[in-house]
């Protein structure tokens, strides 16, 4: 395991610590654990915002409120309403600075924080499980039937140009939450598009396909972004 993933793992866990810390009332007679949570949370912002990720900009700022809502003078605040804000606000964000172009994807190995690059080769069922960083998934195989993917407080791109699906077709679960997940997909594919959203942004325009691959998406998505990609 990368020591840059180590640290950024324990950076979260701290912080969901002094949160709770926070919410249990135990950190009203040690300023310094306020004060050293605010650190974590906006050590975490300004990562996510260097990345462009915006969603993960604003709520730990709206985290950070809440660990000092007495200090400013809003004891009863919501935290799930600030959280529900945040999220909306990085998804708007992230639609007016969305980066146009197609996506180029080089493959090198690095020790950025949370950063993968996977090639899948599963021939039938494939299972995603992401959480932090950035995450590329090529998958190629012969007989695909169906991908699960699970995803939270990440990136997360699969790339679907190399593989071969099913005649019975393909189903693509989507579990995913304060994230944004990217499905490149060939443009021979149908889509039917039947994911539930809560506080999401999916962002899908069909095209006319000629293809005789049937694809149906499910799942749910709450204060994230899903994006369909044709390629």
């Amino acid at each position: 395991m990368k020591t840059s993933k180590i640290f950024w793992g324990l950076l979260v866990i701290g912080a969901g610590a002094l949160l709770l810390l926070s919410a249990l009332g135990l950190d009203a007679k040690y300023n310094a654990v306020r004060i050293l949570g605010s650190c974590l949370l906006l050590a975490i912002s300004i990562g996510s915002l260097s990345k462009f990720k915006f969603v993960l900009f604003f709520i730990p700022l709206a985290l950070i409120a809440y660990i000092w809502r007495v200090q400013l003078g809003i004891d009863e605040m919501n935290v799930w309403l600030m959280l529900g804000a945040a999220a909306l606000m990085g998804i708007g964000v992230s639609l007016i600075f969305r980066k146009k172009g197609h996506c180029h994807v080089h493959v090198h190995n690095n020790d950025e924080i949370g950063k993968t690059e996977e090639v899948l080769s599963e021939n039938e069922q494939v299972t995603i499980d992401t959480s932090l960083g950035d995450h590329i998934k090529y998958i190629h195989a012969n007989n695909l039937k169906r991908v699960n993917i699970k995803t939270s407080l990440a990136s997360t791109k699969v790339f679907f140009d190399q593989c071969q699906v099913s005649d019975e077709g393909l189903v693509i679960q989507v579990n995913a939450s304060l994230c944004e997940v990217v499905l490149n997909v060939p443009r021979d594919w149908i889509i039917d598009n039947q994911v539930s959203i809560f506080a999401a942004d999916v962002n899908h325009h069909p095209i006319k396909a000629e293809g005789k691959v049937k694809v149906l998406i499910t799942g749910s998505v709450s204060f994230a972004e899903l994006r369909i990609n044709y390629i």
